[in-house]
């Protein structure tokens, strides 16, 4: 699945989930395209699914800290259930 499609997939799934302002997703894109550091962080849910086959040994991981990946607390939950979503974990 190309960066794009995975983007719209995202978006979607985000928009289900909760409301959301469409001309916000305009604004993300743009600064996705001009600054590295935003595109990496508002990709991270990428890199979590391309993680397995790219590196196998992050897989085995003890634990994923939210905490670190700044998830508001309100927002764990389906962010516990979106991660095990992308990694097959059942």
């Amino acid at each position: 699945m190309k960066i794009k499609k995975a983007t719209r997939l995202y978006e979607t799934w985000l928009a289900a989930q909760t409301s959301v302002y469409p001309p916000h997703f305009d604004l993300k894109h743009d600064l996705m395209r001009k600054k590295f550091f935003a595109f990496l962080r508002a990709t991270f849910y990428r890199w979590v699914q391309i993680w397995p086959e790219v590196c196998r040994e992050l897989t085995a991981a003890p634990k994923v800290h939210l905490d670190h990946l700044m998830v508001p607390s309100r927002d764990k939950a389906a962010a516990v259930k979106l991660l095990a979503e992308l990694l097959g974990v059942p």
